[in-house]
């Protein structure tokens, strides 16, 4: 059949082949209909193909493989073959787009988005079901976060003789602390995020994350939290045989006394861990400081050995506590999760003292001074959130897109999304 005409609109009521394969499913498709796609062939059958179904189409159709066209037919013309629905009569052909190139490249598959869409889905629903009351914070601030081994991306906003310099959030951590001492006690946002200068199989400049917080509460709530939350996607959306075993927890001295044979304590010395460094023989920098030995001796000798079973990882050295209080053994009181490898989330029992906060702060301004990052001011309005009176709380951020990764063996955080960046 040819084409009766050649156009760029399409009148309403027109089905896609997936709002058409529903309502058949449903028993409610029209006696007359009009459905649109691409065409393509299938076992060497001209066909309607989308990502979510296909339509398999009578062979006299005058039209090219990858034309976007428009069918009108009628219900009588339909009939199921091998659980796939056939069109054996077109009362009408319109060729919409006709193509001109072969389809560009694109891998991303109709399962990991659909995956990924459940995953998405689940977690709202989970979150929500606990209590967790789901807030949105802003993409542009004037803070995106005080962490100095992280680069944020920046912009300009202007408005008539008016301008200033605004960022891309690293983490949504500073505005919802703000909203913890606001009264907003239990919350969860997921969010994109952005990160400068990192591109990697485990980081893309934009990833997707979630942070959830509970106000009067210490982390073992937040533990309890996410057991039960990996728990939940291993059932509903993973579709596990067997529960997933209770999470181990390991000490960061423990690992690190079991690959260097080193007692780390709160108090050890730069001289020690200089020491320390030479003798497993990794030459370090006269001028690296406390935690650039620390992550010297980890990355070499202790990072690789880290099991592939989920766990947490336990008491942090307090020079690395960033906005963790301090616990009563001297640690930082924070952990990280860890699985397949990946360091998939990081939690704090809240720093919520604005005199340490703000002396960290300005550490961490004097730090990214040393590293050339971006100079940030401090965020006085998330101060003024601490001096009005930060409840005791937990924190939470996990990378969404790692944890996808560790339920389905993806190894490139580029292979969870339909776009991704490159150079």
């Amino acid at each position: 059949m040819k084409s009766e005409n050649n156009y760029s609109s399409v009148a309403d009521g027109v089905l896609s082949v997936t709002r058409l394969l529903d309502s058949l499913s449903q028993n409610r498709l029209a006696e007359r209909f009009s459905v649109g796609g691409r065409i393509g062939l299938h076992d060497g059958r001209m066909a309607l193909i989308s990502r979510q179904g296909l339509l398999l189409l009578p062979q006299d159709l005058e039209c090219k493989i990858g034309d976007l066209a428009v069918l009108d037919a009628s219900c009588e013309s339909l009939e199921k073959r091998d659980s796939m629905w056939v069109l054996n009569k077109v009362d009408r052909l319109q060729t919409v787009v006709s193509s001109r190139r072969s389809p560009p490249r694109f891998e991303f598959s109709q399962a990991t988005a659909e995956l990924w869409s459940e995953f998405l889905l689940s977690t709202r629903v989970f979150f929500s079901g606990r209590g967790l009351l789901e807030v949105t914070t802003p993409y542009l601030v004037s803070n995106p976060g005080m962490e100095p081994e992280l680069e944020p991306f920046s912009t300009h906003w202007r408005s008539g003789s008016k301008a200033r310099v605004c960022y891309l959030p690293t983490s949504p951590e500073l505005h919802l602390k703000q909203m913890l001492a606001h009264g907003f006690t239990d919350i969860f946002e997921i969010k994109t995020a952005f990160r400068n200068e990192e591109l990697t199989p485990l980081h893309q400049p934009e990833f997707n994350m979630i942070e959830w917080y509970r106000g009067f509460s210490n982390l073992k709530a937040i533990e309890r939290d996410l057991f039960d939350y990996i728990e939940h996607l291993a059932r509903v959306v993973f579709k596990f045989e067997k529960p997933v075993p209770k999470l181990e927890q390991h000490t960061v001295a423990e690992l690190f006394a079991a690959e260097t044979n080193f007692v780390l304590q709160p108090f050890t010395t730069r001289l020690e861990l200089f020491e320390l460094a030479n003798t497993l023989g990794l030459k370090p920098v006269e001028t690296f400081d406390w935690n650039d030995l620390f992550h010297l001796i980890w990355v070499a000798k202790i990072e690789s050995t880290l099991p592939e079973v989920p766990f947490l990882l336990c008491d942090y050295p307090p020079s690395q506590a960033a906005l963790a209080r301090i616990n009563d053994r001297g640690w930082a009181d924070r952990f990280e999760f860890y699985w397949q490898g990946y360091e998939i989330a990081n939690a704090f029992h809240e720093l919520n003292d604005p005199i340490e906060q703000r002396h960290r702060f300005e550490r961490d301004q004097k730090k990214r001074a040393e590293y050339g990052r971006t100079p940030l001011e401090i965020d006085e309005s998330f101060m003024s959130a601490l001096e009005y009176g930060l409840p005791p709380s937990s924190g939470i951020a996990l990378g969404l897109d790692r944890l996808f990764m560790a339920f389905t063996g993806i190894k490139q955080i580029s292979k969870t999304r339909a776009f991704t960046f490159y150079c």
